[in-house]
Formats: structure tokens, sequence, C-alpha cells
């Protein structure tokens, strides 16, 4: 499930220059834009320590959005035992970032809006990408099955 390119801003004539990252689409509106680092204050992360092995808890702001606590509260919000997985957002560009592949490398990044899809389904598109990647290196069943699981919710949430 790919996402559309983010629309530019109302009344923005500068075109939205697309930068292929390994597998996924990254967008900008100027070139200055690509180089800098996102701002850390749009950025929130939940974040795997492998030495721990166990996740630490996000900041408070993740846990604020009410499609995380919703999706929290079901159970669909874990995130693979890997170091190069975490899920993070972005406030600016309402967009849940997913992270993954054995350094962090791999992108998805699902906006939502009032007429593209809900921020639940953003959150579950970015999971369901890092938990498909997961599985297919898994040799554990249960990660195929909780891939399963997040797809009948995409199944089930119809925006």
């Amino acid at each position: 499930m790919k996402d559309p390119a983010p629309a530019p801003a109302a009344g923005s004539d500068k075109p939205v220059k697309p930068i292929l990252r390994g597998s996924a689409a990254v967008e900008f509106d100027s070139d200055d834009e690509m180089l800098a680092p996102p701002s850390m204050s749009e950025c929130v992360f939940r974040v795997f320590h492998s030495d721990k092995n166990a996740h630490s808890e996000p900041p408070s702001e993740f846990r604020e959005r009410e499609a995380y606590k919703i999706l929290e509260a079901e159970g669909l919000t874990d995130t693979p035992p890997s170091a190069g997985c975490g899920l993070f957002y972005h406030k600016s560009t309402q967009q849940w970032h997913a992270r993954f592949g054995l350094h962090g490398e791999i992108n998805c990044a699902p906006s939502w809006n009032a007429t593209l899809r809900s921020e639940r389904k953003a959150v579950l598109l970015a999971l369901h990408a890092m938990w498909k990647w997961w599985s297919a290196l898994s040799k554990n069943k249960p990660d195929g099955k909780y891939v399963a699981v997040l797809e009948k919710a995409l199944r089930d949430t119809a925006f």
C-alpha cells in the first residue's frame, strides 16, 4: 500500500520534488529542505532498545494522539524487536513515520487529512509496512500473524 505524495500547501506555486530513498519516495518543497534534518520538535520517537529487550516509553506528546491511544488500547501499536525499527510522528506534515531496516534505513510515511485518510489508517499503514518487512526476515510465525491482524484492522478501517 503506497502513500500518495502530499499536495503542496494551498497557494504554493513551488513544485514538490520526489526523492527516492530505498523503496520509499520522500518529497520536499526545496533543495534546502531536502538537506535539512527534520526538526526534533516535530519528531516523536518510539525506539526499541535491544540491550534492555523492552520498548522505551514514548514521550507524552506521542501517547496523547487520539488515534494512537485507541490503537494502543486495541493492542495494535507494538513495534518489531529490532533496534532499526521505530515509529514517530510529524505534527506539521500530519504524517506517521515507520523507520525500519537493519539500521533504520527504510521509511514509510503515510499522511492523513480530511480528504486523504484518517490518522488511524495512517498509523496502521506505517506499522503494517514495518511489520511486513520484519516478518519477511523473521522465522517466528507469530510475527506473520501480527501482520494479518494489522491487515484486518486496515480492512476494517473505512477511511
